[in-house]
């Protein structure tokens, strides 16, 4: 019988993507979290990544609540695996993109819970920049973190909206190659993050708390398609 020590994992990281209008994860997303869920007798615990995206805003409950990405992949995974022990499933509440996923699961849960052997699941196209993300992250902590990748179809998501974020995987990919020279310590991470990072920063939720509600925006994020807005 498997314990918490023997597993093969400390934690499985299923990375948001985004929801759709009614509040449900994406059918890629589903796809994410359905291929995490395999490894439910092989890890300690489970990580729903992100609060949500700067690209549109989020999704309200009848309630008039915005609705949580993390809390709508959790609901999604908890209807997969039934029995699953809820006190194994850990909301990211905080993060808004890729890096924010790495960072906020290094500094929230791996180093805290003292969690070594990570595996991250995330779509097809979504992988390439995902795994240089959380490698580089990861590697900035001054504990030894093990961490693996698997990666799900592109299930659900028009041909012509795939071919968008590819494209936009491939320059975002870029311009992280570019930022990893920087962000060469934990303390250049966090500056980065929270002083330069249009997502997180002071500046920028300044700047568009009249018309954005805090969250920032730039020229690229207003010539994006109404389709590639709305797969986020």
């Amino acid at each position: 019988m498997n314990t918490d020590e023997n597993k093969k994992y400390d934690v499985v990281i299923i990375l948001g993507g985004g929801l759709t209008d009614n509040g449900s994860p994406h059918p890629f997303v589903e796809e994410r979290i359905r291929v995490g869920s395999e490894f439910l007798s092989d890890t300690r615990y489970f990580i729903l990544s992100s609060r949500g995206t700067p690209h549109k805003p989020p999704p309200r409950n009848n309630a008039d609540f915005p609705i949580d990405e993390s809390i709508s992949s959790a609901v999604f995974l908890s209807k997969l695996l039934p029995d699953i022990n809820p006190e194994t499933i850990l909301l990211d509440q905080w993060s808004l993109d890729t890096i924010g996923n790495a960072w906020f699961a290094l500094v929230s849960f791996i180093e805290p819970m003292q969690l070594s052997n990570v595996l991250v699941v995330t779509s097809n196209f979504h992988m390439p920049r995902s795994e240089a993300v959380f490698r580089h992250i990861f590697s900035l902590s001054s504990t030894t973190i093990n961490v693996h990748f698997v990666s799900s179809d592109d299930v659900g998501i028009d041909e012509e909206v795939l071919t968008l974020r590819q494209t936009k995987e491939a320059k975002s990919l870029q311009n992280w190659l570019n930022t990893m020279k920087i962000c060469t310590t934990k303390q250049k991470m966090a500056h980065f993050l929270f002083v330069e990072h249009g997502a997180y920063n002071g500046r920028s939720a300044v700047k568009s708390i009249d018309d954005n509600c805090g969250r920032s925006t730039t020229a690229e994020d207003e010539q994006l398609k109404a389709s590639l807005k709305k797969s986020y």
